[in-house]
């Protein structure tokens, strides 16, 4: 129940997008990017969302959602997929060449059984840590977005995965 609190309210301030800068001359509008990425804090693939929320010159700070499965048949063969999110927060620097680190929870929800051949089917929820560190690429006429790094998981809390990234996306204001 802690971490779930925890989650939400991560959630609930990193909704909000702001744009901050000294002067109207170091203003920069606020990003969203829809990527897709292989490897990474979703596992072997995932679908994502990022949102700038905080903008200073060639600074930024935004939040990251996604969501990934890995297996959509449980182990009775029946659609009840592995539900995987990946959260985090980044900061960037850099204008059309960026530096990439970032910290979150990746949470996955996995179906199982308390017994064999037992009708009740109940989920496993678990927390990893994940960390990334990379290169981002963002073309600034046409949107095209590219990044690649090193994306180690701490898979719930005890086991330190190496694990790397690449994807590709479009960002818009």
């Amino acid at each position: 129940m802690k971490n779930s609190s925890i989650v939400l309210v991560f959630l609930l301030f990193c909704h909000g997008s702001i744009s901050l800068a000294q002067d109207t001359s170091s203003r920069i509008k606020c990003k969203h990017l829809i990527y897709l990425e292989i490897g990474g804090i979703g596992g072997f693939g995932s679908i994502n969302y990022e949102n700038d929320i905080l903008l200073i010159n060639k600074f930024s700070l935004g939040f990251r959602g996604g969501f990934s499965t890995i297996h959509i048949l449980d182990y009775t063969r029946k659609f009840n997929p592995d539900l995987i999110f990946p959260i985090s927060i980044y900061f960037l620097y850099g204008i059309k060449h960026k530096i990439e680190i970032g910290i979150g929870e990746t949470i996955s929800s996995i179906p199982v059984t308390d017994m064999e051949n037992s009708p009740v089917h109940t989920r496993s929820t678990s927390f990893s840590t994940n960390f990334t560190i990379g290169y981002r690429y963002e073309h600034q006429k046409t949107g095209i977005f590219f990044r690649c790094g090193y994306t180690p998981i701490i898979e719930r809390n005890k086991h330190y995965r190496h694990w790397g990234a690449i994807s590709i996306g479009y960002a818009f204001k």
